[in-house]
């Protein structure tokens, strides 16, 4: 087993044998831009595009639930702008969240 190669289109641990890799575009807000650019996600993060407010950045890499995670940890400042298909997952995720956290008067 060879935990490098793996690994090496992922983030964190767990793959599903189905699953492909993407170009994924994820807009950071605020100051979760300079944490991006020091932190990258993955190793073929680059950026895309850069402005006083926010940064664009892409990553190759195949979709797993610790992304998923890692991006749901920091939704009011991560977008995910593209694809399309993994920005509806994120958005059903956090559909499932407001029910399980309605707004209580």
């Amino acid at each position: 087993f060879d935990s490098s190669n793996y690994a090496k289109d992922i983030v964190g641990v767990s793959i599903s044998p189905k699953s492909k890799k993407i170009k994924l575009k994820i807009k950071a807000h605020g100051r979760q831009k300079y944490y991006l650019d020091t932190k990258p996600i993955h190793a073929s993060q680059k950026i895309i595009k850069e402005t006083d407010d926010y940064g664009i950045f892409q990553v190759e890499l195949i979709p797993n639930f610790e992304l998923q995670s890692m991006i749901l940890s920091n939704i009011d400042t991560l977008e995910v702008m593209s694809p399309k298909s993994f920005r509806e997952t994120i958005q059903k995720r956090l559909g499932r969240a407001n029910i399980l956290y309605p707004n209580q008067q």
